[in-house]
Order: C-alpha cells, then structure tokens, then sequence
C-alpha cells in the first residue's frame, strides 16, 4: 500500500512537470521513442482495406517453405520466462541495497541514454567495468537454415518485428553468464547471435541466416540464453548495428566500486541533459535492459504467437488476417462491453471486471473513456509495435489519465487488473496511467 502512494504521488509530480515541458511524451512500452504529443497510445488506427489486400495478399496466401507457426499462439511459457511480480522493486529492496556495491547496476532512460554517458562511465574509476547497449526494431523477411534450406519468406512489404539489439562484444562480455561470453567475445561483424526463446521462434540454429528488410543478412553465429541476451531476439556488434539503424543507447551496464546510493549518484551528475533515470540490480528485474516494466518481444510472440505485419500510414499497420482470425476475438463483458481482444485475455479482463461489479465498483470504470485493445499500430511513426498489436493492452479512463502525467485512477482497479496479470503503466518511468498490459500468468 505504501508503494502504490508513494507510486501515486510521483505521478502527481511528474504531471506538474510535464506542464511546464520538463517531460516529454512516450509512447508504448517504457523506453519507447516519443510520439508527438497529442497523440495517444489509446487512439484509433486506420486498417488497409480488403481491396488494398487483395493486389498485395497476406503472408499467409504466398508461396513460402514454412509458414508462419501457429502453434505458438497458444504455447505457454516456462516458469521462469515470466516475472512472478511486477518488475518495480520495493523500496525496502532498494534502501537495503543503498550502502552495497552492486555486482551490477542497470541504467535506463527513456527515449535512450545521452552519448556522452558512456565515455564518461568508461573513464569513471569508480564505476568499474561498463557497457553501452543501443536497440530498436528491425525487420525480418525471410530465414534459412545452415544447410541452406529456406525457412520462411515473405513478399514485400510484409515483415516481422524484431526486437534487436547492438552490443559490443569486448566489454558486453564481461556481464553475461561464463557459458556465454565465449559466443559474446566471437560475435563478428556481419554475424548475429539469438536467444534461446528467439531460436525456438526462429526454428533455425548456428549457421542459419537471417534477412532482414533493408538488405542485410546476418550469418546466426551462436544462440545464448535469454537473460545472457536482454531478453532481446537479435543481438550484433556495434559495427553491424549502425548500418541496420541500431543507434539509440538503450541502456547501460555498470559495477561500480562504491556503494550504490553514490553510483546513482554519479550517474545522475553526469546525464547530460538530466532525465528520469531507473536503476535496477539482479533480482529486481527478470532481465537487465530498458523497458524492464513490461515482457520482451520475444515473451510475448512465445505466449502469444508471432505475426507478420505490413506497414501503413503513420502509426497504423495491417497484421496477417490469418493470424487476426486465429488468435483475435470479440466478446460481450461486464462494465465494458464489446470488448476485441487475444483471446487468451478475454477471460482475464472478464474476471476483472467481474470482480468489480461483485464488489459495487462499477464506476471506477468509464466505459465512455475506455480506448480499447486490439488496434494494430506502432508505440509512434516509424517506431516498434505497440503490445496493442498483439491485443494484450487495455486503456482505461484515458481521457482522467494522460500519458506522462498524472493519475486518477483509483488503486482498487489496479490492483484487480493486478490480480489478473496486468502491469499497470502508471508504474512505468515515464508514466502511461491508463494503460494496462498482460505480464505474467496469475493461475
């Protein structure tokens, strides 16, 4: 309870903030790049008409050695994939650990890291060892095997999102697991490396090669395991990452010599220009990156499936209707009505609701302000998908809960939405308050 107004309270201050321009908005998943402001996650997106599908058919009507896989939609995930709480620490974790030299510190800020910071940490002596990680979305359109046998193709301009990031592997290295810093060190440039999750998606292993929309291949040099990777999907060396646009510094990675409370310290001295920074240790997150709030990419497609997509204008973009009539569905339930989502979460936001109608809370939900949840689109133009696209996102009481600012909403919704598995964005860095987000399996 103390958490939540102490959560409560921050968002005031940060929406008194954001009047006067010290807080920019965000868009989607914590770390995601900011859209213009007027626009919210919660908004409509246009859908490309049947006649524009029928001159450029789904991914699905072409010839391709392998579809798709469909059984991913309803695959669940291991145990251990999925945070058993949300991913913000107590602030007893946080206090106890003030006086101790963390083994590792993560540090994040929305929108990404200055470029200055990781020079200055570099030469920090007091910062030890660090590493600077940049990532955004990349595009696949098609995937072989080592044998050279054709995995998946897709026809232009239908790709799949890519969670990726661009590390370098002399100093990543030095933060992973001992059985992986061997492929780490390797990594060369025009190579790649995948997750274990993302291997499984993929169904190719070493030697496969990966295309990407803008013409890169990538050669798979080894697979290491989700958290030795960020949870990411892809990672390659800086070299390779910049001609792919992986050029934002996502998040840093540091172990200072000095007790934590000074680190942070240093670190907020030496952010040019200052920003709401989040640090976390071992234990406190599932994975050590930006946006660690919410589930990976990867997470998400192995619990949800995984899609093809084509782009369209603005924010707006066309998922695969087979996978739309697989996985999509529409459904009456209490309080908020017709409700379109996966259907995996159809039940979990019935319970939900149900149990505030149980309890006589109907009114801390205004049907007229829910801005609903399956709507294909991305977090902002050309940035990566919003988890609306996957229809495992909700946005409730949008107009009384801007993004960035403060919140309305009464903690006794939250915590049934909680109950069900949902992340609540008023606890993200750059807050989201309307918004909700499936993170973990609650049965």
């Amino acid at each position: 309870m103390l958490r939540r107004i102490l959560v409560t309270m921050a968002l005031v201050v940060v929406g008194f903030a954001a009047g006067f321009g010290v807080v920019s908005s965000l868009g989607g998943p914590e770390g995601a790049a900011p859209p213009a402001p007027t626009i919210t996650d919660g908004a409509a997106s246009s859908v490309t008409t049947d006649a524009a599908a029928a001159t450029n058919p789904p991914p699905t009507s072409l010839t391709a050695a392998a579809p798709i896989p469909s059984t991913t939609a309803r695959s669940e995930p291991s145990t251990t994939s999925v945070p058993s709480t949300n991913a913000v620490p107590s602030t007893t974790s946080v206090l106890s650990t003030n006086a101790v030299a963390p083994a590792t510190l993560l540090i994040w800020t929305s929108g990404g890291l200055p470029a200055t910071l990781g020079p200055a940490l570099a030469a920090a002596p007091d910062m030890g060892a660090s590493t600077v990680v940049a990532g955004d979305q990349v595009d696949l359109v098609a995937v072989a095997a080592a044998d050279g046998t054709e995995v998946l193709r897709l026809e232009a301009p239908w790709r799949i999102a890519i969670d990726a990031l661009a590390i370098d592997p002399s100093t990543y290295s030095g933060f992973v697991a001992p059985e992986h810093e061997d492929a780490v060190v390797s990594l060369e440039t025009g190579q790649a490396l995948l997750t274990e999750t993302s291997a499984r998606l993929r169904r190719i292993g070493e030697g496969g090669v990966l295309e990407l929309a803008d013409g890169t291949s990538l050669e798979v040099a080894g697979i290491i395991g989700d958290v030795a990777g960020a949870g990411a999907e892809l990672l390659v060396d800086r070299q390779t990452g910049s001609t792919m646009g992986l050029t934002t510094p996502r998040f840093a990675l540091a172990r200072p010599t000095q007790p934590r409370a000074d680190a942070e310290a240093w670190v907020r001295d030496h952010l040019d220009p200052p920003a709401p920074l989040r640090f976390r240790v071992t234990g406190e997150t599932p994975y050590l990156r930006h946006g660690d709030a919410v589930l990976p990419q990867a997470l998400i497609k192995e619990r949800f499936g995984e899609f093809a997509y084509r782009p369209g204008s603005g924010r707006s973009v066309e998922v695969d209707p087979e996978w739309v009539a697989a996985n999509i569905e529409t459904r009456d339930v209490p309080i908020l009505g017709a409700l379109t989502c996966h259907r995996d979460i159809l039940d979990l936001v019935e319970a939900a609701m149900n149990d505030l109608q149980l309890r006589a809370l109907d009114q801390l939900v205004n049907p007229a302000n829910f801005a609903g949840c399956y709507s294909p689109r991305r977090t902002a133009p050309g940035q990566p998908l919003s988890r609306h696209s996957w229809g495992i996102a909700l946005d409730l009481n949008i107009g009384a809960n801007p993004r960035g600012s403060f919140s309305t909403q009464d903690l006794r919704l939250v915590a049934a939405m909680e109950a069900e598995g949902f992340g609540w964005g008023g606890e993200w860095l750059f807050p989201d308050p309307g918004h909700y987000e499936w993170l973990r399996e609650t049965r």
